[in-house]
């Protein structure tokens, strides 16, 4: 039976999978992807508007949905 220790140290020696930011990061990129193809896509929280804001500021349109309490997302034509 190996120790704690050394339990440990085999568990945590590398990371298999995408971080939270590169998760975050192909959120940002599929809503893009979406709503530039012309589609509807949704967000749930303000910061990701802001982030969507920066490549899209012209043209992004956002409604609030009160009953789904989300933001609907679209570019305007």
């Amino acid at each position: 039976m190996p120790t704690i220790r050394e339990a440990t140290k085999t568990l945590y020696q590398e990371y298999h999978g995408k971080t939270q930011y590169q998760r975050y990061c192909d959120f940002i990129n599929d809503t893009l992807k979406s709503i530039r193809k012309g589609h509807i896509d949704y967000c749930f929280y303000i910061y990701q508007i802001e982030e969507l804001l920066k490549y899209e500021h012209d043209k992004l349109k956002v409604d609030w949905l009160e009953t789904e309490r989300c933001f609907r997302v679209f570019l305007a034509n």
